[in-house]
């Protein structure tokens, strides 16, 4: 699916190499656990965790014509990595985006290869505060659970 979002001097293009996919066991392994990130939200007692359960990779061509149109456009490509993260009850999800970056011919977020796989939150520690400010998400109920189980089963 492309779209093209225009204001008035970009014009964004977004496309998806492919459809969202499984999280890779590796990510899952290797990951960080909540608490992490800067989000005080494991300290409530109200917090919920989300797990990483689905990864796409967004290709994005970002048009400046603030310096003119055509062959003065500046033209640059971005890539970012899409995750779905859901509950633990499989009842809410929500989409955290990363900047993603080419390692060993795949993308990946351009945290684990600044800094390591475990600084990548495969696990979140959020309140419903905090997940209100990322993009909700499809929550897809037994399938989500049965991912987590897959996925985090031994380390929760």
């Amino acid at each position: 699916m492309n779209r093209t979002v225009r204001t008035d001097t970009t014009s964004v293009r977004y496309g998806f190499r492919s459809d969202p996919e499984p999280l890779p066991e590796s990510w899952a392994d290797f990951g960080g656990r909540a608490p992490c990130g800067t989000e005080p939200a494991y300290e409530d007692s109200e917090a919920q965790l989300y797990y990483a359960v689905e990864v796409a990779v967004q290709d994005r061509q970002i048009i400046d014509y603030s310096e003119g149109i055509g062959e003065n456009a500046n033209v640059r490509e971005e890539m970012a990595v899409i995750v779905r993260y859901t509950r633990g009850d499989g009842e809410d999800a929500i989409f955290r985006e990363f900047a993603g970056v080419e390692r060993d011919g795949a993308v990946v977020p351009r945290i684990v290869a600044e800094s390591g796989p475990g600084s990548w939150p495969a696990v979140l520690s959020l309140t419903s505060a905090a997940a209100d400010r990322f993009t909700d998400a499809p929550a897809l109920g037994e399938r989500d659970t049965a991912a987590i189980t897959r996925l985090y089963g031994d380390s929760l």
